[in-house]
């Protein structure tokens, strides 16, 4: 029997995993294999879900909780992928830490003799690679900069990503870095929006298989205060005007809101836009300070927008929920009528995963097992 093939892509929050997922599922489709994703939030209204479906692509989205507290929501999304998928691949919570020992190991226990689960890979933005690399918490608290290394501790694959954004030699000194710290790790320079890089590791992450490995120490007490950290915001507005330019809105409410969060002192762990006109889509985002990326796609002209809001910010979840409202209100009070249709803002719950299974090595170089 074919086993279905699971691969999963970790990072922090604003690393592009997103247009990863879509420039992977694309590359397994021409192989002629058929590929579903699995998208995972804190809340619903993921921009992430809706960029994906807006490609065409078969999107399952475990909301409410990340994958490792809601063991049995992952499982339902890979049966509800279809019986005749080829290969899933999953995007846990860009906060989620310890996937080995909370959903690797637990699904080849339970599942093992129907899914085969490739190579964790983890997938890193070099602006903030580079400080945690060299033992800074880049612009983050010292608790969540320590989720962020713990993802690069437990990965097989570090893919150091946005290298079209650097030159050459910085390149290979990051690649140098990362590899010399991580030593678990094969470390590879990527571009996922160029795709330079993207066969070679396509091509691991379909043919190799994860190995039993010990799982990492996590201290969970600075796992949950890492999350708690971040203030989290999931909205939807329903946007109304007269033959508007979407594009250029978006920008200024992205551009906006990027000042604010920086002029109140509140690090941007990430904050992403979707807006889409009909079938027109457009994305905007920003990780830290001054990173503002070009929109992608556009939503053209028209006279209603659907616009989706997440932000992961160093505030508290209402005063992150009152910038937000008090930009758009200023932006678009005089030209625009607006609806919030979602808006949910919270900060995660201690992380409390469903199963754990501990992968110790004896002193004979074997694996002990055990829940």
């Amino acid at each position: 029997m074919k086993k279905l093939r699971l691969i999963f892509v970790g990072g922090f929050l604003g690393a592009g995993k997103t247009t990863l997922l879509w420039k992977l599922a694309e590359y397994i489709s021409k192989k002629g294999l058929k590929t579903s994703l699995i998208t995972n939030d804190q809340a619903p209204a993921l921009v992430d879900s809706m960029l994906l479906t807006s490609k065409g692509l078969n999107v399952q989205e475990v909301s409410g909780s990340c994958f490792c507290c809601n063991f049995n929501g992952l499982t339902d999304a890979i049966k509800n992928a279809g019986e005749d998928c080829d290969v899933i691949i999953a995007e846990p919570v860009g906060s989620c830490v310890d996937l080995y020992a909370t959903i690797i190991h637990p699904l080849r226990q339970r599942y093992g003799d129907n899914i085969s689960v490739a190579p964790l890979s983890v997938l890193a933005d070099p602006v903030r690679l580079k400080p945690i690399v060299e033992k800074s918490n880049a612009d983050l608290s010292a608790s969540t900069a320590y989720i962020y290394n713990k993802q690069l501790e437990e990965s097989d694959i570090i893919l150091v990503n946005k290298i079209d954004t650097l030159l050459p030699a910085k390149t290979e000194a990051l690649v140098a870095q990362t590899a010399q710290k991580y030593t678990n790790a094969k470390v590879l320079p990527f571009s996922a929006l160029t795709c330079e890089g993207l066969e070679n590791w396509a091509e691991t992450v379909l043919t190799t298989d994860a190995e039993i490995r010990r799982s990492i120490h996590v201290n969970y007490v600075t796992y949950a205060k890492g999350e708690a950290d971040l203030g989290w915001l999931n909205g939807i507005v329903k946007i109304t005007g007269k033959n508007a330019d979407w594009d250029e809105l978006i920008g200024k409410i992205l551009d906006r809101l990027g000042k604010t969060f920086i002029q109140n002192k509140c690090t941007i762990a990430h904050l992403k836009m979707l807006g889409i006109n009909g079938d027109k889509v457009v994305t905007g985002s920003i990780t830290g300070e001054n990173t503002r990326t070009a929109l992608n796609g556009s939503a053209g002209k028209g006279d209603e927008l659907m616009l989706t809001i997440n932000a992961r910010i160093d505030a508290s979840p209402s005063k992150l929920a009152d910038m937000a409202l008090d930009v758009l209100d200023k932006i678009l009070s005089d030209k625009y009528s607006n609806k919030v249709k979602e808006w949910n803002y919270f900060q995660p719950g201690a992380p409390q995963p469903t199963y754990r299974v501990s992968v110790k090595k004896t002193k004979t170089n074997t694996y002990v097992v055990s829940d």
